[in-house]
């Protein structure tokens, strides 16, 4: 079965999903500190949203990541 072509990324959805990352990161972090873990779970749904934006770019281990993590 061949693989799923990967789609190439323009700088503008790269930058897009760095910065979703790093809120996303910032939500994990302050989640048990702020809100009982309510941002975690809020951080934890846009990873889910965002994960198939990010496929083929270096963002889409970090979304991986953090979702693991939780």
């Amino acid at each position: 079965m061949p693989a799923e072509p990967v789609p190439t990324l323009d700088a503008d959805r790269l930058d897009t999903l760095k910065k979703v990352c790093l809120v996303d990161y910032a939500l994990h972090i302050a989640g048990p500190l702020l809100s009982m873990g309510l941002l975690s779970v809020i951080a934890l749904v846009v990873n889910y949203i965002k994960r198939d934006d990010a496929r083929g770019s270096i963002y889409e281990s970090h979304m991986n990541w953090m979702i693991r993590t939780f």
